[in-house]
């Protein structure tokens, strides 16, 4: 149903929060970190290396990576 207008109702909220804090616990502590920070706006690569204490945004391509193979994996099993 792609074509459609998504209801929000309170049910839809606390589904929406099980699958996310369901997903969350598939990574690991940092891989969440990641994540948070993605969803508070951070967006910027280098802005969340500097926030987690990388160097460079290397190591956060690579955990964004896994993360996104966890995702996919996720939400196939669904």
């Amino acid at each position: 149903m792609t074509h459609t207008i998504p209801v929000q109702c309170r049910e839809t909220e606390i589904v929406d929060r099980l699958v996310f804090n369901d997903f969350l616990a598939l990574l690991d502590p940092k891989e969440r970190e990641v994540v948070v920070l993605l969803r508070s706006g951070t967006t910027k690569l280098t802005e969340i290396a500097d926030i987690m204490g990388y160097r460079n945004h290397g190591p956060i391509s690579k955990r964004l990576k896994h993360i996104r193979d966890t995702a996919a994996n996720f939400v196939e099993e669904d």
